[in-house]
């Protein structure tokens, strides 16, 4: 799936767009993912910063088993980077 949104001058996030449309309420899930998420990296032109549109693939990863935690990665040192795995579970 794919969404788009701004990132204002200040690296807050803004307008979010699904441009598929998949269902299962996987742009649901992703639209929230990025609201909740950390500011993003602000985009800096002759030292002004500027608002810019991202366009963000989202790959969902689907499985009959619960993915283990324990080897998930911690992205928290990577501003302006949204990681997500998800698994879905048919048990």
């Amino acid at each position: 799936m794919v969404v788009q949104f701004r990132i204002d001058k200040d690296g807050n996030v803004q307008d979010i767009i699904p441009l598929t449309n998949n269902g299962f309420g996987m742009e649901e899930l992703v639209s929230r993912l990025i609201k909740k998420g950390p500011s993003w990296i602000q985009v800096i032109d002759r030292k002004n910063p500027q608002s810019i549109d991202k366009t963000q693939p989202v790959i969902f990863i689907i499985g009959e088993e619960t993915p283990d935690k324990s080897k998930s990665i911690d992205v928290s040192n990577a501003p302006g980077l949204l990681t997500e795995i998800f698994a879905y579970s048919s048990h």
